[in-house]
């Protein structure tokens, strides 16, 4: 069961990522407005706020998943992930900043 989960998990996250990834060139590359420049700047900080969130919410379940399972393990693993979108949230706002 454990290999299933695992499996699709890693599938899952490489689907995430790629996506991932197309959207952040894609940001990264966009010059918006000046109309829509502080919008979409108070737009990408309230979805870094919703990953912050998530982040902790995550690590509460840690916490209370029985130590050394997989679901445990599945938990912190979104913690991780959760850490890696606020942190590409916030280098896209700074981004956004410099525009």
């Amino acid at each position: 069961m454990d290999s299933i989960v695992h499996r699709e998990i890693a599938w899952a996250l490489i689907r995430a990522i790629t996506e991932i990834q197309t959207l952040v060139r894609e940001i990264l590359s966009y010059t918006p407005r000046k109309e829509d420049e502080v919008r979409l700047h108070e737009l990408v900080e309230i979805h870094r706020s919703i990953e912050d969130l998530a982040e902790a919410s995550y690590e509460d379940l840690v916490t209370l998943a029985e130590s050394g399972t997989t679901l445990q393990r599945i938990f912190q693993l979104f913690v991780e992930e959760e850490r890696k979108h606020s942190s590409m949230a916030r280098e896209i706002a700074e981004k956004l900043k410099t525009a």
